[in-house]
């Protein structure tokens, strides 16, 4: 019709219903995000980790991708956890923060590191550590020297693991930083007790475990516990050992935490393995194999294959023994751990012992020698020379 006008919508209009809507996702954005605040602090992970994905739904945060990542981490979900820290780094360095930037690229490679993907874990650590550096950011520093040191500890580099995990112990303690503190105690712990260093581990272990405690860091806790246990173990002391673990084993279920569970049953199966409760031994090292591969931890599975093989050798079954030893060692090389390795060598020089097949027992004896000369595993080196000595004397005693 001739004279109609059609108004449109002013500015006023446009921008008062913007920012109502911009109001509504913040304000939503901030409910889920202190909803998961709150399931984090319960340790309830899994629920923490629907929040933030929920809030950065919303309002794609920084905060919301990190959080998330963590708390999937913390159920080992590595595949969540590496695509909320993807997506995090992108908008990190969209935003040019790179204190952001350098927490994401610390997660990524902690998340890569428990898959086994040692090199590539390494690399997002020292980038991370190189902006730390640059930008004075003590706390996360910190971090990233404390997971370079769990990764040259990995790669068997036991004295340049020491060397940056002491560093980090030091900025720890002088920021106050008391979960990092604990974490740091327990790392030393763990390679003081690779170098056979058992007393100096259980003190690391035990101020670790107390720190824990007093900040209520449950996981933290369950596994200054586990790391206890594997000193009693050592020591003998197996009774003790076994209730550490069963009390590690508790707590890692109750937060969700599968890698820890997998790893303190893996822990008590290597018990029962030694107190002559085969089966129950069995029974446990199965199920650790299980949840490792499902959540794809290489290192755990490795280690779990390989004490597996351990009781069929007690029970006399050797070719499947020696079928599980070498699935391990096969892992182990593909990821550089070469304690692990040498371990795995180890047991299949057993196995070729038992079978007659000295030559290839001596080979296997050798190899495991020379890396546990090379990562400095004090504890190992004696008993494989002793395993070689016997080896070479019952070669030369056919030979006569």
């Amino acid at each position: 019709m001739s004279g109609t006008t059609i108004q449109k919508a002013t500015k006023t209009g446009f921008y008062k219903e913007v920012q109502e809507a911009a109001d509504e996702l913040i304000s939503k954005a901030k409910k889920y995000f202190d909803d998961g605040e709150k399931e984090f602090e319960a340790n309830n992970f899994s629920n923490a980790a629907n929040n933030y994905k929920a809030s950065t739904a919303f309002l794609p945060t920084m905060a919301g991708y990190l959080n998330e990542a963590v708390s999937l981490y913390n159920i080992s979900d590595y595949q969540g956890a590496q695509q909320a820290s993807r997506q995090g780094e992108l908008l990190a360095r969209k935003k040019g923060d790179n204190v952001f930037e350098a927490a994401f690229l610390n997660i990524s490679g902690i998340v890569f590191h428990d898959q086994g993907k040692v090199d590539i874990a390494l690399n997002y650590y020292q980038k991370a550590l190189g902006i730390n550096k640059a930008i004075g950011n003590n706390h996360d520093q910190v971090n990233a020297l404390g997971i370079i040191g769990i990764v040259y500890h990995n790669q068997g580099k036991l004295n340049d693991a020491l060397n940056y995990l002491q560093l980090a112990l030091g900025i720890d303690k002088a920021i106050g930083n008391k979960l990092g503190q604990a974490d740091d105690l327990n790392n030393i712990g763990i390679v003081y007790q690779d170098q056979g260093r058992l007393n100096d581990a259980l003190y690391y272990y035990q101020q670790a475990l107390g720190i824990d405690k007093a900040i209520g860091n449950r996981k933290g806790e369950a596994d200054a516990l586990g790391n206890i246990g594997t000193v009693y173990q050592d020591q003998g002391r197996l009774h003790n050992a076994l209730s550490y673990y069963q009390q590690a084993l508790d707590i890692h279920k109750a937060i969700g935490n599968k890698k820890g569970e997998a790893n303190a049953l893996a822990n008590m199966g290597t018990v029962y393995q030694i107190q002559g409760k085969l089966n129950d031994a069995l029974n446990d090292l199965q199920q650790a194999v299980g949840i490792h591969k499902a959540i794809g931890n290489q290192p755990g599975q490795a280690n779990a294959l390989n004490n597996i093989g351990i009781v069929y050798q007690h029970q006399g079954r050797l070719d499947e023994a020696l079928n599980y030893h070498q699935q391990a060692l096969g892992i182990d090389k593909a990821i550089g751990n070469q304690q692990e390795q040498a371990n795995a060598l180890n047991n299949i020089g057993i196995v070729y012992q038992h079978q007659g097949r000295l030559d290839e027992a001596l080979n296997c004896y050798q190899q495991a020698l020379n890396l546990y000369i090379q990562i400095g595993a004090g504890r190992n080196v004696q008993q494989t020379k002793n395993d070689i000595e016997q080896v070479r004397a019952a070669i030369k005693k056919i030979g006569i």
